[in-house]
């Protein structure tokens, strides 16, 4: 294609750039004193249903070649037997009128605006439904749709999710009320190479009538994009406003919910102060009636014979030693295995500190 109609190998690198882009520039004859075509491609931003726009006019035969690429096309394709007729001649007296050549690209701009516009108003009500949701709007509704402070996470996220899309559509806008504005010179610098003058009132009357309706068209365009670009600022604006409400309704929630965990921790500090004053008068207690409890408990035992009649003698029976020989290792297994048990504990713990330092280095 790019052979067959003669189309500037520039035009791909064109449709590459997904920022968008135009640019445009005058081939002359081989002599170089006649202006012989212009060209002009254009590459909208991708979400701008992937236009892309290559136009080139010759002058010496006042003819249009155009191709446009894009997801709406059609209105374009409908607009086009009312813009060119198929056997449309050149004028030759003032009883004819030309069609401006830009007339393809006025309507293009014209569908362009159209699909900004509908995108605007879908913003605007999703801006709206958002702030609803704060209950901080300058527009009035009889239905309460504030969110709980406990699900302002989500809300942020999806304030966050908007504000992403907006600045990308703000990007666009400023691409189409720039390109509208570049358009109005480029159909400016076109008529005076066509007709000889920029001067309505001084142009041919076969020109007059197209031109000055599409230059008309163009200017209100670019006024249309212009205000477009600052609306769509004013609803990237009132996002920022609202993550900062969000934000403050999430932070209010998370103190209140740190006070209540906070006074929680109180209470269970309260609770076990009491419980240690308890287990402190049980050890007090403990400790007074201990020494009773192991003389009774020593002298109660069979090695021992006290005897009840006051006469009788005080005696120790020559076995006492058994209840040495099985107290003591008992009493030293206990003591071991307490300490043998506390210090696993300690290298358990010293284990986990040490595989936390090492992930947190690694991190």
């Amino acid at each position: 294609m790019v052979k067959r109609f003669h189309i500037p190998i520039r035009f791909i690198e064109v449709l590459a750039n997904n920022n968008g882009g135009y640019y445009s520039f005058l081939a002359y004859s081989e002599d170089g004193t006649d202006v012989k075509n212009y060209h002009m491609s254009v590459k909208f931003p991708n979400s701008l249903q992937n236009l892309a726009i290559y136009f080139r006019f010759d002058v010496s035969n006042d003819n249009v070649f155009c191709i446009a690429f894009g997801q709406q096309i059609e209105p374009v394709k409908a607009a086009l037997p009312q813009i060119f007729s198929t056997d449309r001649p050149k004028p030759t007296s003032s009883s004819q009128v030309s069609t401006d050549p830009f007339k393809i690209i006025e309507v293009i701009t014209s569908e362009t605006l159209g699909w900004m516009e509908s995108e605007r108003l879908t913003f605007d009500l999703e801006v709206r439904r958002l702030e609803a949701k704060t209950g901080m709007s300058g527009h009035h509704s009889d239905v309460d749709s504030r969110l709980e402070a406990k699900h302002m996470g989500e809300l942020i996220s999806d304030l966050h999710k908007c504000g992403g899309q907006l600045s990308f559509f703000e990007r666009m806008c400023e691409f189409q009320a720039r390109w509208i504005g570049w358009l109005r010179c480029q159909h400016s610098w076109i008529n005076e190479i066509r007709t000889g003058t920029n001067d309505f009132r001084k142009m041919d009357a076969v020109y007059r009538p197209s031109v000055s309706k599409v230059a008309a068209s163009l200017d209100l365009g670019a006024s249309f994009a212009t205000e477009r670009h600052e609306q769509v600022k004013t609803l990237n604006n009132r996002i920022k406003i609202q993550l900062s409400i969000a934000a403050s309704l999430s932070a209010q929630n998370d103190t209140q919910n740190n006070i209540a965990i906070a006074e929680a921790s109180r209470r269970i500090a309260l609770e076990t102060r009491l419980d240690s004053d308890a287990m402190k008068t049980i050890a007090a207690l403990t400790m007074a009636y201990l020494p009773g409890t192991f003389v009774a408990t020593l002298f109660g035992m069979v090695f021992f014979n006290v005897g009840s009649d006051p006469n009788s003698k005080f005696s120790v029976n020559a076995k006492w030693w058994i209840y040495l020989a099985a107290t003591i290792p008992l009493t030293i297994l206990t003591v071991s295995l307490w300490l043998g048990w506390v210090k696993y504990k300690r290298s358990r713990r010293k284990k986990f500190e040490d595989s936390i330092d090492l992930t947190e280095k690694r991190v």
